[in-house]
């Protein structure tokens, strides 16, 4: 595998001591504290929620002790879970037509999740795919509280030099995606330690085709997310510890947050602010020196995307059961945490 996946399996025994596996029994999925988990789905790297419904998909992120990645239905409200096998067998449509072929299913490595939400039911699910091709998937997502259903409906294949991380929808069909690194690069992450800049956003629209946003080159472009009037496009320099906020347009300077952990995904919450999640470490260089058996605390905060000012939501000790966050997200007065290994969610209660 090349880009984030090398760089994944380069994680040694941090990864191979949260691998994937099946809770034996009902005790090993038991509550820690304040925190629950759903046992089963492995390496739930991000999350997106239908809109209207407890449904989330989640990306189960290969390359972190399991052999493929794929997508899981996770039913927030009844706390259960099925691995999601989309309809691949349609034509690419508008405006992803010019994608050559459906992605093969057996390769897919699902990453970096958005989803467009759409009238009559039907929104846009778009999914950062690792396996085959590095490529931007297309999918649309039919259904209101009974079960979605989820169709593949395109892709946009990336350049070549991009190892893509996360994306972040656009109305009419457009993405901004954040490249993490240089692909073919086996020293990625030492680049990342010493802070040298990796990567960059890259805005993609049906009439515009791509276009790298400028001043957003930074040391591994992480999580994304774009302001619901399109002016802004928030980043994480995962590296960096910084959230950064940039205007789309590409004028003006951007404005930077410091954080104490490694910032990871960005997800909307229902009051407008962001949803931050990431691990807790004195440095990334620090994550990865972990020896085996490891386990990272994590943290969540929200961003008031006006202000830039962070507000503390959890910070948890890590435990071999559940570490690594990557991604948060609410779901009626309940927060799901991902993380890019083990074999569980996390959630816990807002009240």
């Amino acid at each position: 595998m090349k880009g984030l996946m090398i760089a994944a399996l380069a994680l040694g025994g941090l990864l191979a001591a949260g691998g994937a596996r099946p809770a034996k029994a009902a005790e090993a999925c038991a509550p820690a504290g304040r925190i629950s988990y759903l046992c089963g789905p492995a390496n739930a790297e991000d999350l997106v929620l239908v809109p209207g419904a407890d449904w989330m998909i989640v990306s189960g992120m290969a390359g972190a002790g399991s052999t493929a990645g794929r997508l899981y239905l996770i039913d927030a409200g009844e706390k259960g879970w099925r691995t999601l096998a989309p309809d691949v067998g349609g034509k690419a449509r508008a405006p992803y037509a010019a994608c050559p072929s459906a992605p093969d299913m057996t390769k897919f490595a699902a990453h970096g999740l958005a989803l467009l939400p759409g009238k009559g039911g039907r929104h846009t699910l778009l999914a950062v795919n690792h396996g085959g091709r590095e490529s931007i998937e297309a999918f649309e997502v039919t259904g209101g509280r009974g079960e979605p259903e989820v169709r593949w409906i395109g892709c946009v294949i990336l350049p070549k030099d991009v190892v893509p991380n996360s994306v972040a929808a656009l109305p009419g069909g457009g993405f901004i995606v954040s490249k993490f690194n240089e692909a073919g690069d086996a020293d990625a992450f030492a680049h990342m330690a010493k802070l040298e800049k990796t990567g960059v956003l890259i805005e993609w629209t049906p009439k515009g085709g791509f276009r790298r946003l400028a001043g957003t080159e930074l040391s591994g472009d992480n999580g994304v997310a774009v302001s619901p009037d399109g002016r802004w496009v928030f980043v994480n320099a995962w590296p960096e510890m910084r959230v950064l906020r940039f205007p789309r347009s590409g004028g003006g300077k951007p404005v930077s947050v410091k954080v104490d952990f490694l910032p990871d995904n960005l997800r909307w919450a229902p009051d407008g602010k962001l949803l931050v999640a990431g691990q807790v470490a004195a440095s990334m260089a620090d994550l990865l020196a972990c020896a085996q058996p490891c386990a990272h605390d994590w943290a969540v905060l929200k961003l008031d995307p006006n202000t830039m000012k962070v507000t503390p939501v959890l910070r948890e000790k890590g435990t071999r059961a559940f570490s690594d966050a990557t991604g948060a997200l609410q779901v009626g007065n309940e927060l799901w945490i991902g993380t890019f290994r083990g074999d569980r969610l996390a959630y816990t209660s807002l009240k």
